[in-house]
């Protein structure tokens, strides 16, 4: 570098003597020709070649140990997977022989000594499926069961009456089908008095049921009735008679009787009309009317709303009563 900043190149010739150029460069323009006196990178390793394959270092790297390309003339038994020096086959020889095995025991047992045992697991899931469905509700055994024991009809189609006897009976029955078919009653009073006319009442209403149907099983009927046990004592109550034609069988049951103040009776005798035509057999306003509008409750309630017991349970009870003397009539 000379005293005015420039710089100077000196060549050493071979012979030990130097020559100098007299070009002079400026450091702050030509600073980049700098590199040109850079000498070139290194030579590339000799493993690596210009089509990026190994030669003499090709143990450094590993192979590829699956190929997704399949052979045309390779099955599937030859196939094998490789890692480093593990073989996997596809194919295992011993878990054919254990499932042949097991399903021929299957089918030795299922062919030779069980054609039953699948029939009675599937009978079984069905019987379990059916109990969860009927007791949730009691009117799904008359569609699950594909036949019947026999038939009972209800002399009526309200809900409390109808659903308390199937409930009994097929539980009494593996196998019944209960209906209820509604009976209009026209010669006995709207609110029956006494025992007497309660059971005329029911013998009617079955009556009837077998003229319109040519029915001569099983019939229920569930009478209401009020009867004055002794002075100035009245009672609520339900019959429940059952009577089969064909079999000649006649029962009688009482639910649990309800007593009610007897001031009512005088109510429901001022509101029937002198001239009633069923004056007879009782009275023209049924108690169930005057106890809900004093009671302020719907009439089916007033007996769970005064005594605690609802007029469901109490044909339920005497329900029980009554299949257990029909099955034992009938052995």
């Amino acid at each position: 570098m000379s005293e005015d900043g420039s710089f100077e190149i000196i060549n050493k010739k071979s012979d030990g003597t130097d020559t100098k150029k007299n070009d002079n460069f400026k450091s702050d323009k030509n600073v980049s020709l700098i590199a040109g006196v850079v000498p070139p990178p290194s030579a590339l390793p000799t493993f690596v070649t210009s089509s990026g394959t190994s030669t003499s270092a090709s143990n450094m790297f590993h192979s590829n140990a699956f190929s997704p390309e399949i052979p045309e003339s390779t099955t599937q038994s030859e196939l094998t997977f490789s890692d480093n020096s593990a073989t996997y086959n596809t194919r295992d020889d011993s878990i054919g022989t254990i499932g042949t095995s097991l399903f021929g025991w299957v089918k030795d047992t299922v062919g030779n000594k069980g054609s039953n045992l699948l029939n009675k697991v599937a009978e079984k899931a069905k019987n379990s499926v059916g109990s969860v469905i009927t007791t949730l509700d009691p009117q799904m055994k008359d569609f699950i069961s594909s036949s019947h024991d026999f038939q009972l009809i209800v002399t009526s189609e309200k809900e409390v009456e109808v659903s308390s006897i199937r409930e009994v009976f097929q539980n009494g029955f593996n196998k019944i089908s209960v209906r209820g078919l509604e009976v209009e009653e026209i010669n006995f009073a709207k609110q029956i008095v006494g025992f007497e006319s309660a059971s005329k009442a029911a013998i009617s209403k079955i009556e009837t049921i077998r003229s319109q149907n040519s029915f001569n099983g099983p019939i229920i009927a569930v009478q209401n009735f009020i009867a004055e046990i002794c002075e100035e004592k009245w009672y609520d109550l339900d019959l429940i008679l059952l009577h089969d034609l064909e079999r000649g069988i006649h029962l009688e049951t009482y639910s649990q009787m309800i007593p009610f103040p007897s001031s009512i009776i005088n109510v429901t005798k001022e509101d029937t009309p002198n001239d009633y035509v069923h004056i007879d057999t009782g009275f023209s306003v049924t108690i169930s009317q005057i106890m809900g509008n004093n009671l302020q409750v719907h009439p089916s309630e007033w007996q769970e709303i005064l005594t605690g017991v609802s007029r469901r349970q109490r044909i339920l009870s005497a329900a029980k009563v009554l299949v257990n003397l029909y099955k034992n009539t009938l052995l």
